[in-house]
């Protein structure tokens, strides 16, 4: 599977699940997100194998008895996740997972990553992965579907005072994730950056901002630099 074109991989893993039916069980071992679809009907069990203390850690759930545990307004949430971004399969081959809204968070997030120190870098790199939810109320229904797998996901939203539509999520998402795993931004992304939210083009305008910082650490303003250090546990 290391060598397949993208596409190659994913004709594989459909076949894979085409093979696999009540009369039939296929064993697959993998480290590529390509080969495991979680929208799938038919019940899969992931077996995720980790190093820790040197000692081999192994961690076995069912995803669709975890799906169906999910109330039915969170299912239709991951629903559109899983199926409009693949890449959120990558969240069983890391250690680490930050969740966040959208684009805009994603970009300045890889933007800001970019100015760590080398070694610094390559560790969170390494270890995490960036999910993004494609909206405030789907952080919920994400972060309960991967907490009853066992990954505690930290997250970071816009808190979004004195707006009607976005502050309702704020109390219903930690309670889901947990106070001491949420970082919520006053009273959003582009406040904390330091200029004035856009009415349109969001990530662009974002990814312009980042672009006038230098390229060491400490240019990066020191509200957002204190965010990606408590989100990536950056010491």
């Amino acid at each position: 599977e290391m060598y397949l074109h993208p596409s190659a991989a994913n004709q594989m893993r459909d076949t894979i699940y085409e093979l696999s039916t009540q009369d039939s069980q296929i064993l697959a071992t993998t480290h590529s997100p390509y080969l495991i679809d979680l929208s799938r009907k038919p019940r899969q069990v992931l077996n995720r194998f980790a190093c820790a203390g040197g000692a081999i850690q192994v961690q076995s759930f069912s995803v669709t008895d975890v799906f169906r545990s999910l109330l039915d307004e969170d299912r239709d949430y991951v629903k559109m996740i899983l199926k409009v971004d693949d890449y959120v399969a990558r969240v069983f081959f890391t250690k680490r997972i930050v969740v966040v809204e959208g684009d805009t968070e994603d970009i300045v997030i890889r933007e800001t990553l970019r100015r760590l120190p080398r070694e610094k870098r390559l560790g969170v790199l390494a270890t995490t992965e960036i999910i993004k939810a494609r909206g405030k109320a789907s952080i919920i229904g994400l972060t309960k579907y991967l907490k009853a797998m066992g990954i505690a996901p930290t997250v970071i939203h816009d808190r979004d005072t004195g707006v009607a539509g976005a502050e309702k999520f704020n109390a219903p998402i930690e309670a889901a994730v947990g106070k001491d795993n949420v970082i919520a931004l006053c009273e959003c992304i582009e406040d904390v950056l330091g200029y004035a939210a856009p009415t349109s083009e969001k990530p662009y305008t974002a990814y312009s901002f980042t672009k006038a910082w230098g390229d060491q650490w400490n240019d990066v303003p020191a509200p957002w630099r204190a965010v990606i250090e408590k989100a990536f546990d950056i010491k």
